[in-house]
């Protein structure tokens, strides 16, 4: 991947752009390309492209971007990757076309000549990018249909300015920072925020398959590009059990060869869980003598120091599948030290977690790294999908019990993807959202979207071009897949890696293979019960038998206990924190009650007091992801918009 900007004049009164803003922009994302700097004016000095490139491929300056077609009429800037673009090639080849370099930037360029906005639905990959048609004036900017590669915009002085990171949208002046409350209040209570909002006013997030198009001097068309075909959702009853097996199998494989791409050695973030395991393995069974490094983190206990974790476990595999291993231990006071450092601020510990072994990974030599992320939500992973098939299938109702399946969740919308996307947002606990997002953010909250709104826009896209409705388990794998893995699973893990120059890939996110698993049955899914009962099934035979049967262990600080905050519409049952709070409660105390962000007046105050307090009167330290996304928030306020 690398990092892009551009600046794109969309008025007729528009200022010229000026080089030193591009070089400002240029600058701020020097950690996502630390190999090459590329920059690109219009003579008009109506259109201004950035590129830093971290080079994966064909590392040779006359592939440094911007690319260009053969003609040079497309000039284009990307990050991240097209992995069949050795296909698209040769059947540019055929129309006409000729290359200077390798790089897959190069043939966007040329698709984009030759079939224009037909390129979008031929390309397979993670990107995002910006081309730029120098006769006709008209530009395409797109973003990769699972949001993997980010791409931020905004309109600013009769100027589009897009780029991979909030702080470079920044580099225009006129550009104010504010914060967005109805963003703040998506994260608080869900993790992750809807309709393209970020937690800057005014900025907007490209929404995963979606274009923006226009000549320049005009207004730019936002539209969707990655539409589910009409049979997306229609689920496939014909295949037994071992038909998926083999079919899974077959997609996995292919997409861990096609994240292979590249020149330089490609490493592996190993958590010691199924879904990292399973990478390794396909690697290792594709290329039997190929040099692989693995990289993995453990926390430190609080008071001896040593890692707790699977890093045991994870060094153990690596010794089986006999790769080059590195081990980080990461502390609690690493954790709090990186608070407001980020460009967003963070939901969990991964954030922290994620750039260390990407620092560790950069000096290893490694500037690609593999990843299991996406495996829990197409494997049933979770706790809250076994709870949804205990009220969608009969047979299953059993799970209710095993699964924390708690109250009866009637929903007054009498919605009930929306009653059943409570217990999604909940892991089990009965959270009255609406209730909770009023005492969070006080008169505030009369302006914030209830989070049922966002869900029947999502439960709406599963429909059919008849108008009929997917069933509804899959309009809830949707709902939770189209919501969380954009802007917040992805979010949280790419752009502290690329902060570091690290490159990550999701082989479980290949477009095969999401697209196999939305028609798979829930039966099917569920199998026997167990979370990822089908992953388990694929990697029969060639996991190691421990890896299959290890239970899933979620990653975070050491619990010391369960810790839930009641009352207001709240019931967070969240991991506590050994001794988190206890160290650092001046600094946490600090922050929220005296931090800038309440300025905003988006929070209310005393409500938040009231958390703080119930915190310090608790006999034992404990940590509440509530009470650390808003001590998140606050310190990020301070670094980014105070």
């Amino acid at each position: 991947m690398c990092g892009i900007g551009a600046i794109i004049s969309t008025g007729t009164e528009s200022s010229q752009i000026t080089r030193a803003v591009l070089e400002t922009m240029a600058g701020t994302l020097e950690g996502r390309g630390p190999d090459a700097c590329g920059i690109w004016m219009s003579e008009d000095g109506t259109v201004g492209l950035v590129n830093r490139r971290l080079a994966t491929q064909d590392a040779r300056p006359i592939a440094n971007q911007p690319c260009w077609s053969h003609d040079r009429r497309i000039v284009a800037v990307m990050n991240g990757e097209i992995f069949n673009h050795r296909r698209l090639r040769h059947e540019l080849e055929i129309e006409g076309c000729f290359f200077v370099s390798n790089n897959d930037t190069e043939v966007l360029a040329n698709a984009v000549r030759v079939w224009g906005d037909d390129a979008l639905p031929r390309l397979e990959g993670q990107f995002a990018f910006v081309c730029y048609d120098t006769v006709a004036k008209r530009f395409l900017v797109a973003r990769d249909s699972h949001g993997i590669s980010p791409l931020y915009y905004a309109n600013c002085g009769g100027h589009l300015v897009l780029a991979s990171t909030p702080e470079a949208v920044f580099a225009p002046p006129g550009m104010l920072r504010r914060m967005d409350a109805q963003a703040f209040a998506d994260f608080v209570i869900q993790d992750s925020i809807g309709d393209e909002r970020t937690f800057f006013e005014g900025i907007r997030h490209l929404r995963a398959g979606f274009a923006l198009d226009g000549i320049v001097g005009a207004t730019p068309r936002r539209r969707r590009f990655y539409v589910p075909g009409s049979d997306f959702f229609t689920v496939d009853r014909s295949l037994k059990e071992q038909d998926w097996v083999d079919g899974i199998r077959s997609a996995l494989e292919t997409s861990v060869r096609e994240c292979m791409l590249g020149d330089k050695e490609v490493g592996i973030y190993l958590s010691g869980g199924i879904d990292s395991l399973s990478v390794l393995a396909l690697l290792r069974r594709i290329h039997p003598g190929l040099a692989i490094q693995t990289f993995s983190a453990g926390f430190a206990h609080a008071e001896s120091g040593r890692a707790i974790g699977e890093v045991g476990f994870a060094a153990r595999m690596a010794r089986h599948y006999q790769t080059k291993h590195h081990e980080i231990i990461v502390s609690a006071d690493d954790v709090v030290a990186d608070l407001g450092k980020f460009d967003l601020p963070t939901s969990s510990v991964i954030d922290s977690v994620v750039q260390r072994l990407a620092r560790t990974a950069a000096t290893s030599g490694v500037n690609v790294a593999l990843s299991g992320e996406g495996a829990d939500e197409m494997f049933f992973g979770y706790d809250h999908y076994m709870a949804v098939a205990a009220r969608t299938i009969p047979e299953f109702a059993w799970l209710g019990e095993r699964y924390f399946l708690r109250g009866d969740y009637a929903s007054a919308l009498g919605d009930r993807p929306c009653e059943l996307y409570d217990i999604f947002l909940g892991g089990g606990a009965n959270i009255d959202w609406d209730n909770a997002r009023g005492n969070l953010f006080g008169a505030a909250s009369a302006d914030t979207r209830s989070v049922r709104d966002l869900v029947r826009g999502l439960a709406a896209e599963t429909m059919g071009a008849d108008g009929a409705a997917a069933e509804l388990d899959q309009q809830l794998i949707y709902i939770d897949y189209a919501q969380k893995v954009p802007e917040n699973l992805l979010r949280r893990a790419e752009g502290p890696s690329m902060g570091e120059g690290v490159e990550m890939r999701f082989p479980f996110l290949s477009d095969a293979l999401v697209r196999l698993m939305y028609r798979m049955p829930m039966r099917q899914r569920v199998g026997d019960g167990s979370t990822k009962y089908m992953l388990r099934k694929v990697m029969s035979g060639i996991l190691p038998r421990e890896a299959l049967d290890r239970p899933k262990s979620p990653f975070g600080l050491p619990a010391a206990r369960r810790e839930h905050f009641k009352g207001a519409g709240l019931d967070f049952g969240q991991p506590a924190y050994k001794s988190l709070f206890h160290r650092h409660f001046p600094r946490m105390q600090e922050a929220l009650m005296e931090g800038a962000y309440l300025s905003s007046g988006a929070f209310d105050s005393r409500f938040i007091a009231a958390l703080v307090d119930a915190q310090r009167e608790e006999e034992t330290s404990s940590f509440s992801n509530l009470l650390w996304k808003l001590w998140s928030v606050a310190e990020w306020y301070e670094s980014h918009i105070y």
